[in-house]
Parts: C-alpha cells; sequence; structure tokens
C-alpha cells in the first residue's frame, strides 16, 4: 500500500450524510440513538463533525461512552497507546494467544494489587464474556466439590450482565429478554436493596419469557427497611431451596441498566452475608461501576466485603475490547484448556488498562470522584428531586448517578418525559442516556471538574424544565 492509499484508508472522507445512509442500509438495529457524528473531545468535552448540522458544536459528555472512557477523551492515553503501537504493534507477535507476555504479567500484578490476596486473572474481550466466564467458573467448582445440587442462581429485578445467552438468563427486562431463548433456567429473582424507591421491570419466571403478560412494572421502597426485614421478606423464603442455590449474581454497588440504583450498603452487607452464612458463591459484575467510577475502585469495598468473583470490562482499558475476571483461587480452572480466549490478554491492550490504573492514581480520582460526587449528590436533591414535581428521585454513588422521571398524576414511569428531556439534551450540548425504564444516566468522565461538573447540571436542569413544559402542552391537547 503506497503511503497515498494509507493516508485515505487512515482518515477517509466522507459526509455524515453518507455515514446514515451506510449504517441504515447495512447493519442491523442496536442502540443508536444519536443523529450527530462525533469526531474527537478533550477531557469531558466532545466534538461534533460541524457537517450535517453547520459549524461543529461541543457537547458535555454525561456518558462516558456508558462508563468505558473513564478519562473522557484523553490526551495521555492516546500518547502512550501511540507510542507503543508505533515500536510494537497492536497485537501479540508471540506464537500463541496465551504465551507470557510482559504487559498482561505487569496487568495481573497492577489490578489483583487492589484485590485481598488468592484471587486469580482471567482477560476475556467484553463484559458478557467476563460474566460468562464467571458462570463457568462457579459451576466448574460445584462439581469438583460434589455439590452438583447447587444449580440456581440468584438475581435481581432489573438486573443487566450482558446480551449472551447466559448473562442474558439473568435479565428481567422486556426490551432485553423477549423472544430469546432461555440458557440457564435455575434462576431466582429478587428486588435489588436500593436506597430510595425505585420503579423496575420484574419477569414472572414460573411463566414464559416469551409472553408479554410475564413482565411487569413494580414499584420497591426499602429506604426505610432494617437488615432485619429485607432478610425475612426477600431472603429468609430461599431457605427451603438453599441446598440447590449456587451463586447469587448482582451489579457491584449500583444496578445500571436498571436505572442507576444506589444500593444501600448495610442491605447489601446483609444480602452478602446471607450468602456466605449458607455457601452460596457472590459474583458481583462491576462492569460498568468498577475502576473508580463510584469513588472506589470497587463499590463492594462500601461494604467492606471480598467477592468470589469480580467482573471488569468497559473503562478497564479505556472502551479497548477487554475484560476481565477476577476470582478466588479455588474458583479457577483446575486445569488447562478449561477455559481459553483467542484475543483476550492483548498486550497493547493490557498495556493501556495499565495506564488507566496508573492514571487514576497519579491523579487522585478515587478521591476526587468521592468528593465531586457529594457534590453532585446535593445538587440532584436540591435542583432536581425537590424542585420538579415530574422527577420521582434522584441518587448517585460517585460518578454513576441517574434521575428517574414519572408522571405524578399516574404516579407511574413517565418515559416519553425521560426522551424529550435526552432530546432537549442534544439540542443544547449535552450528551444524556436513558437507563431503566424512565431513568437517564449522569456518568461524566472521572476527570470531570466540579466546575463542568455543574455548568452540564445546569444544562440539565434548562432540558427538565423545556421537556417538562413540552409533555404537559402536548398532553393538554390530548382527548379526555
Amino acid at each position: 500500500m503506497n503511503e497515498k492509499d494509507m493516508l485515505e484508508m487512515i482518515s477517509p472522507w466522507i459526509s455524515d450524510e453518507e455515514i446514515f445512509r451506510l449504517n441504515a442500509e447495512h447493519y442491523v438495529e442496536t442502540t443508536q440513538c444519536f443523529d450527530r457524528i462525533f469526531t474527537d473531545g478533550i477531557g469531558s468535552d466532545v466534538y461534533e463533525s460541524g457537517d450535517t448540522h453547520g459549524s461543529p458544536r461541543v457537547y458535555r459528555d454525561f456518558i462516558s461512552r456508558v462508563g468505558s472512557a473513564p478519562f473522557g477523551t484523553d490526551r495521555i492515553l492516546r500518547q502512550i497507546a501511540s507510542e507503543y503501537v508505533a515500536a510494537h504493534g497492536y497485537r501479540n507477535v508471540v506464537p500463541h494467544h496465551e504465551a507470557p507476555d510482559k504487559q498482561t504479567a505487569l496487568l495481573a500484578r497492577d489490578l489483583l494489587s487492589h484485590m485481598p490476596p488468592g484471587y486469580r486473572l482471567y482477560l476475556g474481550q467484553s463484559g458478557a464474556e467476563a460474566v460468562e466466564a464467571g458462570i463457568k467458573f462457579t459451576d466448574a467448582a460445584r462439581y469438583r466439590n460434589n455439590q452438583g445440587q447447587r444449580t440456581k442462581f440468584i438475581a435481581m429485578h432489573g438486573a443487566f450482565h450482558g446480551r449472551t445467552l447466559g448473562a442474558l438468563s439473568f435479565s428481567s427486562n422486556i426490551v432485553h429478554r423477549r423472544g430469546y431463548r432461555v440458557a440457564i433456567n435455575d434462576v431466582i429473582s429478587i428486588p435489588y436493596p436500593a436506597a430510595h424507591p425505585y420503579f423496575v421491570w420484574t419477569l414472572d419466571r414460573s411463566k414464559s419469557p416469551h409472553e408479554k403478560s410475564s413482565y411487569a412494572i413494580r414499584y420497591f421502597d426499602f429506604s426505610t427497611y432494617t437488615p432485619e426485614q429485607y432478610r425475612k421478606e426477600h431472603l429468609d423464603p430461599l431457605l427451603d431451596q438453599i441446598e440447590t442455590i449456587s451463586t447469587l449474581i448482582v451489579e457491584d454497588g449500583v444496578q445500571g441498566e436498571g436505572g442507576m440504583n444506589v444500593g444501600r450498603t448495610d442491605l447489601l452487607q446483609e444480602l452478602y452475608g446471607f450468602c456466605r452464612q449458607h455457601g452460596i458463591f457472590v459474583m458481583l459484575d462491576a462492569v460498568q461501576s468498577g475502576i473508580g467510577r463510584t469513588g472506589k475502585m470497587f463499590a463492594f469495598e462500601y461494604a467492606n466485603f471480598s467477592p468470589d468473583i469480580v467482573t471488569l470490562a468497559k473503562a478497564l482499558s479505556d472502551g479497548l475490547p477487554q475484560s476481565a475476571t477476577i476470582c478466588k483461587k479455588e474458583l479457577a480452572p483446575e486445569r488447562s484448556g478449561r477455559h481459553s480466549n483467542t484475543n483476550g490478554g492483548n498486550p497493547f491492550i493490557s498495556l493501556v488498562s495499565r495506564a488507566v490504573l496508573s492514571e487514576i492514581k497519579r491523579r487522585n480520582l478515587l478521591e476526587r470522584v468521592s468528593f465531586n460526587g457529594d457534590v453532585l449528590r446535593r445538587v440532584l436533591k436540591e435542583d432536581f428531586a425537590d424542585r420538579y414535581d415530574v422527577v420521582h428521585s434522584a441518587r448517585n454513588l460517585g460518578y454513576m448517578g441517574g434521575i428517574e422521571f414519572w408522571n405524578p398524576d399516574t404516579r407511574q414511569p413517565d418515559p416519553t418525559l425521560r426522551d424529550a428531556v435526552a432530546k432537549h439534551g442534544l439540542e443544547n450540548g449535552l450528551l444524556l442516556l436513558g437507563c431503566g425504564i424512565s431513568g437517564i444516566r449522569i456518568m461524566p468522565p472521572l476527570t470531570t471538574s466540579v466546575e463542568a461538573l455543574v455548568t452540564g447540571l445546569n444544562a440539565l436542569a434548562y432540558c427538565v424544565q423545556k421537556a417538562r413544559d413540552e409533555v404537559a402542552r402536548k398532553r393538554a391537547t390530548l382527548p379526555v
């Protein structure tokens, strides 16, 4: 390839209109939600190309690529990656994909330094794959220990652990789940012990997941519960089948896709303690909440708890295809060939993951996110929950927050209003993404300053007011 062809390959000229046309013609429908082309950015700001909507615009990023861009668009990570690729290339040059490599060896050291002793690491390529590995590890451990009768999983209403069939088995969301075959039938769903009231999709697992009637929107409020109440209502009923339960799988600290539902620490401790008491493995999915998002490296640190398995992806490698399944030594595969991955542990991506961990420490981001998270919590309460009747509740843990909208007249979730808020956000330079039934995520890059955070929140308040007035006008014209 000559230099001209190479430059054309790297930086092709193509209009925004042509990009949208090719996407519409060739791609399956996924979760594309913007009618903009974003070309670059810096920190907590993202730049639009300007081809479609006139001059380029700057957008405040409250999404962070669903948590997979911990520093937003970061020049330091870009420089590290560029220099490594220039010197070594982007792929493993050793003759076997799992041959020892210095970058993956150092990543294991760096990542496991955040865990107590006695853990092992498996590297994959996606959050769903990390969860699938965890499922296999717990299954194999039960088999080795002559506990083959322990096949059931405990999952949460509103759970999201990925879109592969095994991971999807734990979901209760009608959009994600309905129409797909069930890979794991032995799943028990219980309510997530959030610190605030919330609405959530539930699935009646005694019925077919293909029937619309199997799904329902339910409301839970554990804000005044004691740990004993939660245990009595939702854990003790499991005692008659306790010897058949293998593993609890739950999102670490915050339910992300299910609505940004923040767990109550004492209730989570009760849940984890129940599992420990009865020999149930605890697998915590930190794919979205891990790597500093909550103000701790892992949210389970707030509960002073050490899980049997932790799954990671997204922010771990700044959005590049790498995931991690961290498990206690006794749950790791017992022999070669039991579990593997062709491209897991790519040295280049492992370098990026090491750089992410290093930069979090160098920039004191855990402390900053914890402090700024307190500011976010105060603003969410005073400027949103206390101010707008259409805000059902607002919550956060660090830089993982959400606002849930409802119709105060019908007292039901209001996804129409939520969608209108996101639309006005895009029109006013703020990138927003929905979650749950009627929620909006607030997930700025970890590097976002207090000033940038507050500016974005002021814009969000404006969008809520605009959306509220717009939806109210439309509903006023509807026939009674």
